[in-house]
Parts: C-alpha cells; structure tokens; sequence
C-alpha cells in the first residue's frame, strides 16, 4: 500500500502528484525517466497487452531507442509477447525471473529473452494494469545490470497505474477517439468508500481500519471492494490511485 516511510516511495507520490497535473507526453515521459534513473531502471515501456503485435497504431509509450522497441515488441522468434501475455492474466506485478513466469515460455520465448539480455534488457519488473473501459495493459521497467530492490519495485507498482492515467488523460484530450475511456469511466465513491481506501492509502490492513472506523471487517473488505468495482480496477493501489486522479480521496 502507500506508505511514505522510504525515499523511492515518497518520490513514487511525488510523480502520481506531478503526473495529474501533467500538460504533454514529453513532459511525463521526461518526469518518469528522471525518476527511474533514481531508482536504478534503465528503461520503460507502456503497452496493451492485446494484439500489439498487429496494431502499430495502438497506445505505446516508452523511452526505449528503435532498436530495443524491435527487440522487445516485434521479434520475428515468437508470435506474441510472453511478458504481455503473462501480464494479461495476472494481476499482481512480476519478476522476469520469477520461476512461475519462467516455467511459462517454451523454447522460442526464451530466445527471445536471450535476445532482450544481449541487447541490454537483462532484468525487468512489469506491472499488469487492468482497468474497465481501457485496454488490458503493462508498464515493464527494465535495468541492465541489476534486479529492482523491494523498495524500487513498490515505487514503481504505484508509478506505472498514475502514468498510464495521466497518458490516457493527455491523449484523450487531443482526440475524441479516446472519449468515453480512462477517468470518464470511474463512479462516485460513497463516503464510506472514500474513508476506507484512504486508510488503505496509508497501509492499514482491514482489520486495523475496521479498529479506527468502529465497523466489522468485513465491512470494511466489503468498502473496499466497492470501491475497486467503482474505480473499475481490480487491486487496491489501482483503486486509491484512480480515486485520487479523481480528486475523491486526498493522501
């Protein structure tokens, strides 16, 4: 959850604060790199999870150069990615050395990691995003040299849902295709809702918010819950982000 006890965390809020107020994709990207250097990633990248490999046209954002984009996207070696196919079946953050992820790919998969690691995209973290109304979608964050540390990958678990908000907000505003996706599909939190994902925001557990607010907890999960299906997202980070790109809750 959003606890402010380590630098890369309270950075990680920093960017979710500076990404709702962001005017151009030049201005985040620029933020985001910035950020990532500190946190020891060399590279990002921010694509759907569905048909990427046959819709050029489709919503990709990342700092990586043509080459790696190739690499990383259209590999002649498979036909689909298997980091955006693994990404869209999950819903928790992974490791691309995560033996669950590992035991996944067949031959031609892995040749295509060993093509990633000779061109520098040695250790990657990626974040599955699924929201309603929007494109399944995953933000991996790549280093050549070192696997991410605990507090870089929880940084980065809350970056990537206010990047993509932010993405989806900036490009909505320049063409009406997007209307109708990202933030304009999100409901209105009941009061309850609002006080138990700020409390979420702030680490508490259900049992130790159900202590604060005086409810069951029960009630308190059966809050939060709701909140996540009026966020239309299925974690509670996904949740307390998308509520306060939607100014309901204040952290």
């Amino acid at each position: 959850m959003l606890k402010f006890d380590n630098q890369y965390t309270k950075s990680a809020v920093s960017f979710c604060e500076y990404s709702r107020s962001a005017k151009s994709m030049s201005e985040l990207k620029g933020e985001l790199s910035e950020l990532l250097r500190v946190l020891a990633f060399d590279f990002y990248i921010c694509s759907p999870c569905h048909n990427i490999m046959n819709d050029a046209g489709r919503l990709v954002m990342s700092n990586l150069s043509a080459d790696h984009m190739e690499t990383y996207l259209n590999s002649k070696k498979i036909k689909i990615n298997p980091i955006l196919k693994y990404a869209a079946k999950r819903l928790t953050a992974f490791e691309w050395s995560d033996p669950d992820f590992i035991n996944t790919l067949d031959a031609r998969e892995h040749a295509f990691f060993s093509d990633l690691d000779a061109c520098g995209m040695a250790f990657g973290y990626t974040v599955p995003l699924h929201f309603t109304g929007v494109t399944v979608s995953a933000v991996s964050f790549i280093s050549d040299k070192y696997e991410a540390t605990v507090d870089a990958k929880q940084a980065v678990t809350l970056i990537a849902p206010a990047f993509l908000e932010a993405s989806i907000r900036i490009n909505t505003a320049k063409s009406a295709k997007g209307k109708g996706q990202g933030l304009d599909t999100v409901g209105k939190l009941s009061p309850r809702e609002q006080e138990c994902l700020y409390w979420v925001s702030m680490g508490k557990t259900d049992s130790e918010i159900a202590s604060i607010l005086n409810l069951a907890e029960g009630t308190v999960h059966a809050h939060v819950e709701g909140a996540k299906r009026r966020m239309g997202v299925h974690t509670r980070i996904e949740a307390v982000l998308r509520a306060y790109f939607t100014n309901q809750i204040h952290l």
